[in-house]
């Protein structure tokens, strides 16, 4: 059978903060450019989503800086899906709506205008190809990047408004509803970064700590990494998929060729083989 495994758990994964899984599929990389490793696969309109644990570090006040790769459509045809976010409602969000790049920072106020409930449109995202996101905070002016190029820019008060929510990648605790496509290398900083430092990690991944960084979420994990690699003995397959059901994980069925294997050439070896797994 051809799958993949999703689970919905909470666990550790590469980063500076604890992370949990929530429906979403970690992807191999595919014949397309892409900036680094694995990345969050997510089915939008299906929800599927990486939470954090609440965290005052996630709450910047003075400044703010969210970064993310991302190769998204917004499947609600208009009605925004989210990026990244911690209650839109309350605090800050960033997502695409039909096909322009959002963002609030000081959650919403009931307003339907624009800047008096906080939310910022800029130009449209690149459809199908991966492209370079962020959005800026430097305690006097909100700003749009995309691909390093400032698409945006508005007075924005401060300080920023705070809430206790989880934040999650590829949803939002008030607005659960997931993209279609990818996220690869988020990042959240407590400080506004200029065009030139946004442009100078364009290139590669963030390996070290740095001033202002809050936390780096590369989203290359997997399932298997989750239970420490495969399992040892003569039924290591079967028993490899066992450890992962009990984790939380659960299979899809996809129906294409993923992987190919051998089988036994004779009847003799076949025989031998079943042996060995019965």
């Amino acid at each position: 059978m051809n799958s993949v495994f999703v689970r919905r758990t909470s666990g550790n994964l590469m980063g500076i903060l604890l992370l949990g899984f929530a429906l979403a599929i970690f992807a191999v990389p595919a014949a397309q450019a892409q900036p680094f490793g694995t990345w969050l696969q997510l089915a939008g309109p299906a929800h599927g989503y990486v939470a954090i644990p609440a965290s005052p570090a996630l709450n910047p006040t003075t400044g703010f800086t969210f970064e993310a790769w991302v190769n998204v459509k917004d499947p609600s045809s208009g009605g925004c899906s989210s990026i990244a976010g911690k209650n839109w409602t309350k605090a800050w969000w960033v997502g695409i709506c039909g096909t322009n790049l959002r963002s609030y920072l000081r959650g919403w106020n009931g307003s339907s205008v624009p800047g008096g409930n906080s939310f910022r449109d800029t130009a449209a995202l690149p459809v199908g190809i991966w492209t370079h996101i962020a959005v800026v905070f430097n305690g006097t002016e909100r700003r749009h990047y995309i691909n390093g190029e400032l698409a945006g820019s508005w007075s924005e008060p401060t300080p920023l408004t705070t809430f206790g929510d989880e934040m999650r990648i590829g949803s939002d605790t008030a607005f659960p509803h997931s993209p279609l496509g990818g996220i690869d290398e988020v990042h959240l900083w407590n400080v506004g970064r200029t065009q030139a430092q946004v442009r100078a990690d364009l290139a590669a991944p963030i390996t070290s700590p740095q001033a202002g960084l809050v936390a780096v979420w590369h989203l290359n994990g997997d399932a298997l990494d989750s239970i420490g690699g495969h399992a040892a003995g003569l039924s290591e397959d079967m028993h490899t998929t066992m450890r992962l059901y009990a984790a939380g994980w659960r299979s899809l069925y996809v129906p294409e060729i993923l992987t190919r294997g051998l089988v036994p050439s004779t009847l003799t070896a076949y025989s031998k083989q079943q042996v060995k797994w019965a």
